[in-house]
């Protein structure tokens, strides 16, 4: 084992990281995490060169995560008739 900083250290030759990725993201007690949570995790524990781009690429990628994106814009309302002006 090699140690980086107080982490493991994860070359970026071995499929190993592409496990992390997944074991990390697809827990069964936190759910699918975002992108923050689940590079925090994996930071906290291992060093892998370029983990952040991974963790977007993975995430955005994930088709769990696609099927249930939450919807981040206020509903629209019901439609308001115009006022027309200067007609009595």
């Amino acid at each position: 084992m090699v140690m980086y900083n107080g982490c493991i250290y994860v070359p970026p030759q071995f499929a190993f990281q592409s496990v992390h990725l997944q074991e990390f993201h697809n827990t069964l007690i936190g759910g699918y995490t975002r992108i923050q949570r689940t590079y925090s995790h994996i930071a906290a524990i291992f060093f892998l060169p370029n983990l952040r781009k991974s963790v977007m690429a993975f995430v955005r990628t994930c088709v769990t995560c696609q099927q249930v994106k939450p919807f981040n814009k206020h509903p629209q309302g019901l439609l308001q008739p115009f006022t027309i002006l200067g007609k009595t």
